[in-house]
């Protein structure tokens, strides 16, 4: 019985170190380091890690960097390979990706922000030290419901090329208003793409050409937007529901907008061109407009002027504006100021006529002057810094 009750507590001693020993072994599990899973998607591998305690981190990375590389694509039913670490990924990182595949990352509740650049060219300076990165080539897809319903999303910034924006790619990123969304690059954004993102600013660049329906519906943060010069076409409820957009310039004269683009609810002004379709877009559907003002065209050449030493000697000589500027396909009345140059040589505000004052020697002097060209009702305010020479001779 004695030793029956040693042999008892030898085991139950020898039970609690393995229990001890295995409690020590799942806690340093929870902060291991390296990867816990990796794999391949299309032409790109995989890695999910985590460092120490940080984040849970996803890293799509091209099998063959000066290439770049494709992700595959994937559905509801037959979601991406890490998609079992869905609810834990808090960092999603590219390094040389240049197609984004369907439903990629559809509901990751904890990602936090999305930034595509395709692939990059490491700058170094003469050192060698890494200073910067130049994006080569840019991102060309992001699939159908790549990001949808990413709640967490903080800020959207895509490098891309003659890239595509597929439909619902970041539909309902909802619960954090962004602070912007920027987009560089970009060719067409598609159904719905961006629906019920809140964003404070939205960057459109020049390049885009289409915005489809729907495709900024519901941003309730969105105050302003301009809409680029190389855009031909707005679908219905494109920018429907946003209820805070105070301002739209619509940059290209020939932009074709179907009828319910912007929600006439929510008092849009449209900053539209005379004659072009978004003024009569604005006047068929009852929304306020103003004019964009034309860029103004002024041209300003310097000249040297010529002023006679001998007539200097006896009196103060004049130049007339043509004798020291060509200006040309200016709107508006000029102004001139002197910003530089010998203080014996001054110009005219109103005339631009110039003022050669006794007591200057045989040479030249530079006198370098800001042109303005005031604009109009149609032409913009524009000016220029050119230098001018006046010689005595």
């Amino acid at each position: 019985m004695i030793i029956s009750i040693k042999r008892f507590m030898v085991i139950a001693s020898c039970a609690i170190i393995m229990a001890i020993s295995l409690s020590l072994i799942n806690t340093n599990a929870s902060y291991a380091v390296g990867n816990i899973d990796e794999g391949t998607t299309g032409t790109c591998k995989w890695e999910y890690y985590r460092i120490g305690n940080g984040p849970y981190t996803l890293q799509i990375s091209a099998k063959n960097p000066s290439v770049g590389g494709v992700m595959d694509n994937y559905t509801h039913s037959s979601p991406a390979p890490w998609n079992k670490y869905r609810e834990k990924i808090e960092e999603v990182k590219f390094e040389n990706v240049l197609s984004i595949g369907d439903y990629s990352f559809y509901n990751y509740p904890n990602i936090t922000s999305v930034n595509l650049k395709g692939v990059t060219e490491k700058i170094y300076s003469e050192t060698y030290e890494l200073i910067g990165e130049n994006v080569i080539k840019g991102v060309s897809r992001v699939g159908t419901g790549a990001f949808a319903w990413c709640k967490n999303i903080g800020y959207i910034i895509i490098f891309g090329e003659n890239c595509v924006i597929c439909e619902d790619a970041f539909a309902f990123c909802e619960d954090v208003v962004m602070n912007s969304v920027d987009l560089y690059g970009i060719k067409s954004i598609r159904r719905d793409a961006f629906e019920e993102v809140d964003c404070r600013e939205l960057y459109l660049q020049e390049g885009l050409e289409s915005i489809g329906w729907g495709a900024f519906n519901n941003n309730e943060a969105l105050t302003t937007v301009t809409i680029p010069s190389t855009c031909i076409s707005i679908s219905d409820n494109a920018f429907s529901a946003c209820k805070m957009l105070e301002t739209a310039y619509i940059m290209n004269p020939s932009c074709t907008l179907e009828e319910y683009a912007f929600d006439k609810d929510y008092y849009t002004t449209l900053h539209v061109y005379p004659g072009s379709t978004g003024e009569v877009y604005a006047k068929q559907y009852g929304f306020n407009y103003e004019f964009i003002k034309l860029y103004n065209p002024m041209t300003v050449v310097p000249k040297t002027g010529t002023v006679r030493y001998s007539s200097l000697r006896k009196k103060t000589q004049y130049l007339s504006r043509k004798k020291v500027l060509t200006i040309n396909n200016y709107e508006g009345t000029l102004k001139f100021k002197k910003l530089s140059g010998n203080k014996k040589i001054t110009i005219n505000s109103s005339t631009g006529k110039v003022t050669v004052r006794k007591g200057l020697k045989k040479k030249k002097y530079k006198i370098k002057v800001k042109v303005t060209a005031s604009g109009n009702a149609s032409f913009e305010k524009a000016s220029e810094i050119v230098t001018f020479t006046v010689r005595v001779k």
